[in-house]
């Protein structure tokens, strides 16, 4: 994924212990929620990694710590903004779903530096608070977090491009003269991917995606679609960007024209999309 200005985001506390200190600054029932989370957490890991050197045990706390200053501080916000309750932040340690959840989460953000992961993993605890365990989203959030640890870098911003492709939508139509431009904000990203028939396995692999090679959907026509009619196929079409995103659409055997998000690839995607394009896709209980 690519590369976010760190100017614009909280500095990383490189002492997990200074996560108690941090949950008292930020203050509300996300402070506490931080607070609660890193002492479970701590004992997760000293469980986890009961077998293994000190010194992993060690990076492994600074890994986690990185994705929970990012999880408070999208709780944080969440509070700020009154999409979730003071008294739904402050329980949802309480339930045992959850808490099975935060646990999945923190476990796989201790076994990677990767920051973009934490972030994503991060946002999905974080929507998960507004829905009940019995729901959509909340299964699919579950099975999304198995997932994420198990991907490369390569494969999550394939499905940040299928989701951009076939469930984002544009939230203000955009003229034909500037649908270009705007096409390079949403698809630039991922103008270099390279991806083989094995990186399409790995993600039928583990759910989030179905491979059907016969399958010829017409990429003119879903890009119409998202901007209700209006488009620049041609410039889209002759562009550096055009020739790429088309070239991965038809490539021989594996295009992605034959590859359909499931509903554990469409949430991760949606979130990996939104990561790269700064962008907020909100789209309810899937």
């Amino acid at each position: 994924m690519g590369k976010k200005n760190q100017s614009n985001k909280q500095t990383r506390m490189p002492d997990p212990a200074s996560l108690i200190a941090f949950g008292a600054a930020i203050g509300g029932a996300a402070g506490k929620f931080t607070e609660r989370a890193w002492d479970a957490g701590a004992k997760w890991l000293d469980t986890y990694y009961a077998n293994h050197k000190e010194k992993t045990l060690k990076k492994a706390q600074q890994n986690s710590a990185g994705f929970l200053i990012d999880l408070a501080n999208k709780i944080k916000l969440l509070e700020e903004q009154q999409r979730i309750s003071k008294e739904t932040i402050e329980s949802a340690q309480d339930h045992p779903d959850f808490s099975v959840l935060l646990q999945k989460a923190l476990l796989a953000s201790a076994q990677t530096e990767n920051k973009d992961k934490h972030e994503l993993l991060a946002r999905l605890v974080a929507e998960r608070l507004k829905v009940g365990p019995e729901s959509r989203l909340a299964v699919v959030t579950k099975l999304a977090c198995d997932a994420i640890s198990g991907l490369t870098t390569k494969q999550l911003n394939l499905l940040g491009l299928l989701a951009q492709l076939s469930f984002v939508q544009n939230q203000n139509q955009v003229s034909a003269n500037d649908f270009a431009t705007h096409l390079q904000h949403m698809l630039g990203p991922y103008k270099e991917i390279e991806y083989d028939n094995l990186d399409i396995l790995h993600l039928e692999a583990l759910s989030c995606v179905k491979h059907i090679s016969f399958s010829a959907n017409d990429l003119k026509v879903i890009l119409a679609n998202k901007n209700k009619g209006v488009m620049d196929w041609d410039g889209f079409n002759n562009s550096d960007l055009g020739k790429r995103i088309l070239g991965m659409w038809n490539k021989p055997g594996i295009g992605l024209t034959g590859v359909s998000l499931t509903s554990v690839g469409m949430l991760i995607g949606v979130y990996v999309s939104d990561l790269l394009t700064k962008t907020r896709t909100n789209f309810g209980d899937l």
